[in-house]
């Protein structure tokens, strides 16, 4: 998908009975078993695990330290001179999003209707979430709005997460965000920074922000 055009500012302040399964049922547990298997990952791998494993996240979280990807405030993010990825879906992009920013969805939503694309489906129907898949155009969209891949940018999901020790994990606390920010470092971007808390702390400390009219 394109990025998103940019608005005006706007400010806001058990049954008894179980029946025999026929084969098509059958055929239908596998399909939403795989996706399931995986971790609902969306098809995104990381050193050959799904990204939320604890595996893959200890990696991401030290591959993002041992490339200085930080966090910045709301505050310090109103004053940042930086391309602004947004990296949440579309339709929440539009609801509200820092002044400028520009989209560059991380998952979208499923396109396509091959047999492993029903399968995803069928999964996430079950879990009751919507079915989601990584966008393959993402680092392309994050190159056309970083055109110097070594100046920075500034990558803003709903909660931001953390690579400080939080909870059971010494590794901190895994986003979206940080998972885009790993695969950006890997395509060599430098200067990747976060916003710390995500949108939902920039429209928390009412902040002017961007929206769909």
């Amino acid at each position: 998908m394109n990025a998103a055009a940019l608005a005006l500012p706007t400010r806001r302040p058990a049954a008894a009975f179980t029946a025999p399964r026929s084969r098509s049922a059958r055929r239908c547990r596998r399909a939403a078993a795989a996706p399931v298997r995986a971790g609902l990952t969306s098809g995104l791998q990381i050193g050959g695990m799904r990204p939320t494993s604890p595996k893959a996240w200890a990696l991401i979280s030290t591959t993002l330290k041992q490339n200085g990807v930080s966090f910045i405030s709301p505050a310090q993010a109103a004053r940042n001179g930086t391309p602004i990825v947004d990296i949440r879906p579309s339709n929440e992009f539009s609801k509200g999003r820092l002044p400028g920013a520009v989209n560059c969805q991380f998952y979208q939503p499923i396109e396509g209707w091959g047999p492993d694309k029903i399968a995803r489906r069928v999964a996430f129907t079950f879990f009751g979430v919507p079915g989601t898949e990584v966008n393959p155009e993402f680092l392309e969209q994050v190159a056309a709005a970083v055109p110097k891949r070594s100046g920075g940018c500034l990558l803003v999901c709903n909660i931001g997460g953390s690579l400080d020790p939080t909870g059971p994990s010494k590794f901190g606390r895994q986003s979206r965000s940080l998972t885009a920010a790993y695969e950006l470092v890997q395509a060599g971007f430098k200067n990747v920074k976060i916003l710390e808390g995500g949108y939902s702390a920039w429209a928390k400390e009412d902040r002017d922000v961007e929206m769909e009219e």
